[in-house]
């Protein structure tokens, strides 16, 4: 039988705390927008961070204005724009049975290192939207149906 490291447990919950509360609050750095005549440029938080730090910054990291589509721009980002960032998913690898778990580690260690797939199964890091499709996508090449709660916990944090 396996023993629970309570301290362990206490000091990842405290990380994930610390990372999530850091994902709260306004970014220090960020990446501005001086595109001119941007029909976004009122409600968009890069051009709006820009305003606020124009005059402390000495360097800035500045999205290509010529590189920018005219309309919808992929960077817009605004207020209230939140994503789901998910913890842990060792409920859903503990539902697998041998084979089908070694499969899909195996799948998921291809295009990430084993230390990684460890921290992301274990809750030891904020899984991201892209990383939780990638996840999904993993468990669905080796046959396994993962569902849409099987993540151990769900944050909604805002999208800077």
């Amino acid at each position: 039988m396996r023993r629970i490291n309570r301290a362990r447990q206490e000091r990842m919950a405290r990380k994930i705390e610390r990372d999530l509360e850091a994902m709260r609050t306004k970014p220090l750095k960020y990446v501005y927008c001086l595109k001119e005549n941007c029909p976004q440029a009122e409600t968009c938080l890069h051009k709006l961070f820009f305003e606020g730090h124009k005059d402390k910054d000495r360097v800035i990291e500045v999205l290509n204005p010529y590189l920018q589509s005219e309309g919808n721009c992929v960077h817009y980002k605004t207020l209230g724009c939140t994503q789901m960032m998910a913890v842990g998913f060792m409920g859903q690898v503990c539902r697998m049975d041998d084979t089908t778990r070694k499969k899909f580690q195996s799948v998921c260690m291809k295009d990430i290192c084993k230390t990684v797939y460890y921290e992301m199964r274990a809750g030891n890091r904020l899984l991201s939207p892209t990383e939780q499709s990638y996840i999904r996508e993993c468990a669905t090449k080796v046959g396994w149906n993962f569902p849409a709660n099987g993540f151990d916990q769900m944050y909604e944090v805002p999208v800077w």
